[in-house]
């Protein structure tokens, strides 16, 4: 029987894979505990370009290498696993996610069925934040790497075998491609971080520092003392990252280069050798059985926490050993059941029966991922009813974005006309229905994500506003609405600018917004920011109304309200360039008593933690109308 070292087996391997997959679940259990855990990622990348460049390498040398063989053998290893994982999302998602929760895993199942959840989740969101938390699925972000990699490498290194590149050169141009693959992504980490954190191009040097490690294993002779040395100063690089560095550093680029080359220390030197303690640390049995079950306890142990936190508002000590013993049970679970029998089964005629099964467990999940995003999430699930008694309106569409068009009566020109982003395009409703009861005629732009400023581009819109601007101007309405959601224009440092520069551009727009308007004849009324929640609000009041429990009397105080605007609120005063510039501030409709509202009636006024509902417009717009025609019989607020 052929000794499984020689077979490209090696025990402390399963080692290193135990010290990445416990360094990552201690960051995802508790940042506090491991602030660099997140690194034990790239170990995993590392140990991929490794083991696949050793598995491939001498099947192509030999003449024997099958592409056909080689998927069907990553598809036995990593598809099984991790369709059991999504389909088990979905159950535990129904039960307990909310209409938004379910649009935005539908987005994830999407991509990352189709291996480009890395890119999905690079347009929109960053694994740092927050919001992040709540996404059962953002950890396919590295499954979605490691495909792409296994996708492409194999084609790169036969098509090299075949133009007879000798190993000298091979690993000549293997280090200058990854050095190349590392300076562009030391350049991405720097102009885009978010994207940088999760697209293969920004990672290929991990994979390929591997692949590196490879190529020398067999041809680097290192004596032992020097072999225990490196392999102890490999370890200790990745302790320290895991350690000593937080997510405020640059990731992952140049920083993700010392777990990496910790990693490549590791296996090159073997662990230290036979007799190094380290090395018998890494074939300790249970080190070793932990590294088996690595692969279905990284796919299990993040959707586990986040079910966990969105079922329980506790998460302290108790709570997180307990989801570490859950994903350690489900791991154990699934890797006897389904992971191992499938893997290492020979029988044709099961593979044949489980790739059929596979087939359409993926066409499932892809369509009926569509089909969830298509509506929007609204698909019945147990909470979807609790929403629906604080936000009635949750399902309602939304207006056309970036289309001038008709509010209140249609048949005569619009007398008022509003513009801007999300959040105008949350008033237009309650706006229509005021003009409509005032026997008024209006119109609005608006479109999710673009600041109405001139040469200020915030999203696809952007440029639809800068034509329709000179139009707006031209239109007999007297006066123009701006409203915007301002703190996500100010106080950002984009596209390799300060915070201030930044600042200032959207500033110099909005006033060249202003001036084409006030040449024009018309009214500005500029709308401040409308007040943010700490949380999302129909989500809230759905929960805690399910748990029988009294609704807090209030989010957020004006005096909390006021002193996050402060600085948003001065750069918009300056904005006065004439008599024609009225000021509005949201706040005095949506407070009462140095408190900020957030419902009434257990109606919410919000959508979620910033965009009102109709329920919320309707008592925004009546002041707004006012303001506008102070004289006039413009509706009246409604009472509080």
């Amino acid at each position: 029987m052929k000794d499984r070292t020689q077979s490209g087996y090696f025990l402390e391997i399963e080692g290193l894979r135990a010290l990445a997959i416990v360094a990552v679940l201690l960051f995802h259990l508790n940042s506090a505990w491991l602030p660099g855990g997140f690194f034990g990622v790239d170990v995993f990348f590392v140990i991929s370009g490794f083991l696949i460049t050793r598995l491939i390498l001498p099947q192509i040398d030999a003449g024997s290498f099958s592409f056909r063989q080689f998927y069907l053998r990553r598809a036995k290893r990593l598809l099984p696993v991790f369709l059991v994982m999504l389909m088990l999302t979905w159950i535990a998602a129904w039960q307990l996610f909310f209409p938004a929760g379910l649009q935005s895993l539908s987005r994830a199942s999407f991509a990352a069925v189709l291996s480009f959840a890395n890119y999905e989740f690079a347009k929109q969101l960053d694994y740092f934040a927050s919001g992040s938390e709540a996404n059962p699925l953002l950890h396919t972000w590295s499954l979605a790497v490691e495909e792409q990699f296994y996708f492409l490498f194999p084609l790169i290194l036969v098509l090299t075998r075949h133009c007879r590149i000798s190993e000298k050169w091979l690993w000549i141009g293997g280090g200058c491609v990854t050095i190349l693959f590392f300076s562009f992504s030391c350049l991405l980490t720097q102009l885009k971080p978010n994207q940088a954190f999760y697209v293969l191009e920004a990672r290929a040097w991990e994979l390929g520092l591997g692949c590196l490690t490879a190529i020398l294993f067999e041809k680097i002779q290192l004596s032992g003392a020097l072999r225990t040395t490196l392999s102890w100063s490999g370890l200790a690089l990745c302790i320290a990252s895991f350690t000593m560095i937080g997510e405020s550093a640059f990731i992952p680029s140049p920083t993700a280069l010392i777990p990496t080359l910790g990693s490549a220390l590791l296996i090159l030197c073997r662990c230290g050798g036979a007799q190094s303690p380290l090395y018998r640390m890494a074939i300790w049995a249970p080190a070793r059985y932990l590294g088996r079950l690595s692969y279905s306890l990284y796919l299990f142990h993040w959707p586990v926490i986040v079910f966990y936190k969105a079922a329980s508002s506790h998460w302290g000590l108790q709570e997180q050993l307990y989801c570490a013993a859950l994903s350690m049970f489900l791991a154990i679970m699934v890797h006897y059941t389904v992971e191992n029998p499938i893997r290492f089964s020979k029988n044709p005629m099961l593979l044949r029966k489980l790739a059929y099964l596979g087939l359409t467990t993926v066409l499932i999940l892809t369509l009926g991922s569509k089909g969830v995003r298509f509506a929007d999430g609204y698909i019945g699930a147990p909470h979807e009813a609790w929403l629906r008694r604080v936000h009635p309106d949750c399902d309602q569409s939304k207006p056309t974005a970036a289309k001038l068009l008709p509010a209140g009566v249609k048949d005569r020109p619009a007398e008022i006309i509003l513009i801007g982003d999300s959040h105008a395009q949350c008033l237009v409703h309650a706006f229509d229905e005021a003009l409509t009861k005032a026997a008024q005629s209006g119109a609005y732009w608006v479109a999710p994500g673009t600041v109405p400023a001139m040469g200020v581009h915030t999203s696809e819109y952007s440029e639809s506003f800068v034509k329709i601007l000179p139009k707006i101007a031209q239109q007999n309405a007297r006066i123009v609405v701006i409203c915007a959601s301002w703190p996500v224009y100010f106080n950002q440092s984009k596209n390799g600018l300060s915070q201030q520069e930044s600042d200032q551009v959207v500033v110099g727009g909005l006033s060249a917004t202003i001036q084409t308007l006030v040449k024009a004849g018309k009214r500005v009324i500029l709308m401040h920011s409308i007040p943010r929640m700490d949380r999302h609000v129909p989500e809230y009041m759905a929960r805690t109304l399910k748990a029988g429990q009294p609704l807090l009397s209030h989010l957020v105080t004006t005096p909390e309200y006021l002193k996050s605007t402060q600085s948003i609120s001065d750069l918009l005063s300056k904005l006065s360039a004439s008599e024609n510039v009225i000021h509005v501030y949201p706040k005095d409709w949506l407070s009462e008593s140095d408190r900020i509202l957030y419902q009434e009636a257990g109606l919410a006024f919000y959508a979620d933690s910033n965009h009102v509902t109709v329920t919320g417009a309707r008592r925004i717009i009546p002041g707004l109308l006012k303001a506008a025609w102070p004289e006039s019989k413009a509706p009246q607020e409604q009472s509080r």
